[in-house]
């Protein structure tokens, strides 16, 4: 890859960023959006409608106007849990009728917006995963200490460097890393500043990155936990309860959705906690 496709790698994940990061943000007014087209997401992302279009496809396998349907009508589905009247979400989902937002509803749930159950609920599902190392597993590092808004950018550049290296994608993983005792679901921070790393799993890769540190990820007990619960339990008890206690280490933190062409409420993200008897 050659200095100006490395370049238009970043600058394409930053405009489409913005892009997913604003669909999912418009969704959850109330107010309906339907000036929220296709000429809006392209001045969102500095480019040509013709070209926004043609580089989601490419990237995410369907038109940006699909998944901003999709969005709507997973916020609609929580309107409705609330107790919403049907006629309301269908204005506020951007429908002319309860009807073609009925069929729309069905279309992408199964069920129509009347039969919507309050919650789905798993019945004896555990609360969090164990997941166990045997061993230390060598690992690849890059780390900042910088504004939030900088964040994105560690990930854009350990994936740049790992694109650089000419590694195979199926070769490795990429997570966050923090120190165990910062609030749980978030990074590290210090005089204001965001201190994490990017972790590249998955050595020995065919080719090392260039200018990242090697670490090792420790050996141990993790919890594996749904990052969209982290707020919604009091883990420390989950965990007594259980027989287990956070413990000194890295937590972990993993995408199994690329959060640069996901909108946040569609991004799965997992948080791995150290722990132990």
């Amino acid at each position: 890859m050659d200095i100006a496709a490395r370049s238009l790698f970043v600058e394409q994940r930053r405009r489409l960023r913005r892009v997913v990061e604003f669909m999912g943000q418009a969704v959850k007014g109330r107010a309906p959006d339907r000036d929220l087209t296709l000429s809006r997401l392209a001045e969102i992302a500095c480019w040509s409608p013709e070209h926004l279009d043609r580089v989601y496809r490419r990237v995410t396998a369907e038109p940006p106007m699909a998944t901003l349907r999709r969005l709507r009508l997973r916020q609609a589905a929580q309107w409705l849990e609330r107790g919403s009247r049907l006629a309301d979400v269908a204005e506020l989902s951007g429908y002319a009728s309860t009807q073609a937002f009925g069929r729309a509803f069905r279309r992408q749930f199964g069920l129509r917006p009347s039969h919507w159950p309050a919650k789905w609920a798993v019945p004896g599902r555990p609360l969090f995963d164990l997941v166990r190392l045997d061993h230390d597993v060598p690992c690849h590092t890059l780390r900042m200490a910088g504004k939030p808004q900088e964040v994105s950018a560690l990930f854009d550049q350990t994936l740049l460097r790992l694109q650089r290296s000419g590694s195979p994608r199926g070769e490795w993983q990429v997570f966050g890393a923090t120190a165990a005792d910062a609030d749980l679901g978030q990074w590290s921070r210090a005089a204001g500043l965001c201190q994490l790393s990017s972790v590249v799993l998955g050595p020995p890769l065919s080719q090392a990155p260039a200018g990242m540190d090697r670490g090792v990820v420790k050996a141990g007990h993790y919890a594996r936990i749904a990052a969209h619960e982290v707020n919604e339990t009091n883990w420390s008890d989950v965990l007594h309860q259980a027989g287990w206690q956070q413990c000194a280490g890295d937590s972990l933190r993993h995408y199994d959705t690329d959060p640069a062409f996901v909108a946040p409420q569609e991004r799965r993200e997992w948080l791995y906690l150290p722990i132990t008897k």
